[in-house]
This record gives C-alpha cells, structure tokens and sequence, in this order.
C-alpha cells in the first residue's frame, strides 16, 4: 500500500563518493521480472496478511534470502507478531510475520541503515483476486536486489532489510519493529529506506518523499536525481499536501515516528492502485527494471556514506 514517498536532505558539505550514474539493475532483468510474476501471481491470492497467499511469499521471499545466504555475511528472523483488529469489535486478532535480514557491517562506525519493503497486500475481495503487483511486489524485489548486491559486496554499515506484514492494516509490522530496536540489536539507525510501488507510472517518474522534514539531505538527493535514468522527483511530504503528503502512509512513517530520518520512494497514485489490475502483464517493465537501478543505487550511495548523516 503506497501512498507516498518522504526523503532526506543532506548537508552542503556531504561528500559524495559514489558520482556513477546507475543505468541498470546490478541484478539481472530476468530476475527481477520473474520474482515480480511469482510474488505477484494469482496462487499467492493476493498475499493479505494471516492467509495461505501470505505464507506462499514468505516462503518465496526465504528462500531467496537463503539462497543469497551462502554467497555472503547474510543473517535472516522471522518474527512473528500480534495484527489487533483496526476498529474495536471488528475481527479478531492474527497472526502477522515480519522478516528481518541483518547484513553486517565491515567498517569500525556504529551506524547503521534500514531498508524497509511491505510483502503483504490486500487479498481476495468479492471474488476478485487483488494481487499488488506495483503494490508491493515490485518494493520487495528491489529490497532483495539490495540485498543480493551487499551480500556480493558488503557494506561498511551494518544493513538491515526488513520485509514487514500487515502494512496494509495500519503499519502494523514495521510498528512493531520501530518500537522494539534494541530488542532487534537495530543500533543507532541513522536513516530509514522505503521501497512501497516503484513499478507503475506513465510519466518516467519515480518520487523521493521525506526531504521537507529532513532539508539537510535536499543536495544528496539532488545527486541522486540528476544521474538517475528516471525522472527522481521530491515531493508529496509537506502538511499542505493534505492527504497527498505521504510522511504516515507507508513503513516508513514507523520509523519517523521514532525520530529517524527516512526516504519514501515509490510513484504517485496509479488507476491501478488497490485495484484487481494491479497485475504483472499491466507493469511497464523497462520502467521498473531502472526504478528497481535506481534505488539499489540510492541505497548504496547513502550507505557509503551514512557517517555524514
């Protein structure tokens, strides 16, 4: 469930030691379209939180988190959680599951870095199979992108990936994540990453959203823009925007309750959004094979250089 992007501003003085323009996924297209299909196919009905779809793509997205594990310093919980009914009296209580991957870092700093990409969507609806393919199948296949390019070269930061369930039921799993770190061993997170719809847009554009709240960051993602293959546009995080500011509407809103800077990429609101043609063959694939570049790029360029943050 997207709703919209927030980003950080970095200082003039921030130093950039990543000035290579990132025109294609370090990871290959035949990966990312085919793990966008899987996630987003009819058998896993919609994965809502609590059913046989949601466990269908949790075993999808372990399974690429172990095999990834072999080739690299790449732990994996999978952390089960209480989902309360969003009114009193409706429904009962269920079972949600967050996953968290922690790659370590090599360097000496106590920073450290999150990547958030909700796995869950909304399920079957009078019949109708609601498959989240933009939503938010496509986030969580460039969060294992990053993934598979830091186990191949670890990062200097410790990096944490969290694919956390029943976004679509308030945030609930990253609640629970941003409210528990030190249980989790997150130490001194100095920026939150989410991914939440970076697949479908008409436009060439892809939003980074949170620069309103954190304009010290505004020069980086300036950067970012201007070597990016899509049009990185920031916005969509000011209290005018009304409910077209995104800053509470996806994970990340979790994380910027607890006082950490965050960056919200996704793309605007689609005629597919929350609709049954949310559906693979309706993805523009050369758009999400350079959005998914784009943030695996942005994720390594904030992450080279976080101690500036």
């Amino acid at each position: 469930m997207k709703f919209s992007p927030v980003a950080l501003l970095l200082t003039s003085a921030f130093l950039f030691s990543h000035s290579a323009s990132c025109e294609t996924s370090p990871v290959e297209p035949s990966v990312l379209s085919s793990g966008l299909k899987t996630l987003s196919a009819d058998d896993m009905e919609g994965r809502r939180t609590g059913t046989e779809g949601a466990e269908k793509a949790r075993e999808y997205i372990l399974d690429r988190i172990h095999a990834t594990a072999f080739k690299g310093n790449v732990d994996v919980e999978v952390l089960p959680f209480d989902v309360q009914p969003r009114k009193e009296g409706e429904g009962k209580v269920i079972q949600g599951i967050n996953i968290l991957v922690h790659l370590e870092g090599t360097g000496e700093s106590d920073k450290s870095l999150i990547v958030t990409a909700h796995y869950d969507h909304v399920g079957i609806n009078k019949g109708e199979i609601y498959n989240g393919a933009d939503d938010n199948a496509s986030g969580v296949v460039a969060a294992l992108a990053v993934m598979e390019t830091f186990a191949a070269k670890p990062p200097q930061h410790d990096l944490w990936i969290i694919f956390p369930d029943a976004e679509e039921m308030g945030l609930q799993g990253s609640r629970h994540i941003a409210a528990s770190l030190a249980v989790h061993k997150i130490v001194n997170p100095a920026l939150a990453i989410n991914f939440d719809m970076l697949a479908q847009n008409t436009k060439d554009e892809l939003y980074v959203s949170g620069t309103y709240h954190n304009p010290a960051l505004r020069p980086l993602v300036e950067q970012l823009a201007k070597r990016a293959s899509i049009h990185l546009l920031m916005g969509h995080d000011k209290p005018e925007d009304g409910d077209q500011d995104w800053t509470m509407q996806s994970d990340h809103g979790a994380f910027f309750k607890q006082g950490i800077p965050f960056l919200y990429f996704g793309v605007e609101d689609h005629p597919h959004y929350h609709k049954p043609s949310d559906t693979y063959e309706n993805i523009p694939l050369d758009f999400f094979y350079r959005s998914v570049a784009t943030v695996v790029d942005a994720v390594t360029f904030f992450e080279q250089n976080l101690d500036a943050i």
